[in-house]
């Protein structure tokens, strides 16, 4: 079953503090359980591009891919909200 690059925000937390060997992204970000689309059970997945308040539960968020893909989870850079296109 092939799964989708959009899912629903289960739950998350937001790291307001750097520190130097657990701070993938500029600050803020964050850590979210995603449910994609398609999927019955969420996975660990870092959160970022959101503004201060935006993060709840059930929020749409959308894959950011990296340039270069290699085939495995870490293709997805992190989840951000969904942005409607138009």
């Amino acid at each position: 079953m092939e799964l989708g690059e959009r899912g629903i925000l289960l739950t998350y937390t937001v790291v307001w503090r750097h520190h130097p060997q657990l701070s993938p992204l500029p600050l803020p970000f964050g850590y979210g359980i995603i449910r994609l689309e398609g999927a019955d059970t969420g996975f660990l997945h870092l959160l970022y591009e959101f503004e201060e308040g935006e993060l709840k539960a059930g929020l749409a968020v959308e894959a950011v891919f990296a340039e270069e893909r290699e085939g495995s989870i870490l293709d997805v850079r992190y989840f951000r909200p969904c942005r409607e296109v138009g």
